[in-house]
């Protein structure tokens, strides 16, 4: 039974407004979850702790959202609060588009390309509302072809660090 299937039934005993109430601790507890765990996978491979001009603001992300007229994936929410402008992560090798970069093509939302534009990941935009949805990769030539990169987003983010350092990306 997972965690859903445990709480549904007393959702219902607690009637609306205490359902809501924790619901929305529920989904609290699991973005700050999220942003620990994109916190310590960006350090691991940073090889220094964060610092605050790592992150990018919750101000500049609800900006973008706003533009943009739909909510990003918590996860991708939590990287950009905590290591989103960390260029050594981000700009190494593939390109993480910055928040006001994003945008929706082919019913994804795109958030990173690759260093020679051969290829793009995103989300499908069924997928938004999860927390750490799975990572498309779209080829960038005729024809265009969608491939599920079979991983969340954290992931994703963590096999890519790791062979940014097994093929020597970081030095």
């Amino acid at each position: 039974m997972n965690l859903s299937q445990a709480v549904s039934p007393l959702l219902i005993r607690l009637g609306r407004s205490r359902a809501s109430r924790l619901h929305a601790t529920r989904r609290l507890v699991s973005n700050l979850d999220l942003e620990r765990q994109c916190g310590l996978l960006a350090a691991k491979y940073l090889d220094r702790a964060l610092v605050r001009r790592d992150a990018i603001s919750e101000r500049r992300i609800a900006i973008v959202e706003r533009r943009l007229g739909l909510l990003l994936p918590e996860a991708l929410r939590a990287y950009y609060r905590v290591a989103g402008r960390a260029a050594a992560l981000n700009t190494a090798h593939n390109q993480l588009l910055y928040p006001e970069d994003l945008g929706v093509e082919d019913n994804h939302l795109m958030f990173m390309d690759e260093n020679q534009s051969v290829v793009s990941w995103g989300f499908r935009l069924a997928d938004l509302a999860k927390a750490d949805p799975v990572v498309w990769q779209r080829n960038n030539t005729a024809p265009v072809e969608w491939h599920s990169e079979r991983k969340s987003f954290t992931r994703f983010m963590e096999s890519m660090f790791r062979w940014y350092r097994s093929a020597g990306i970081w030095h």
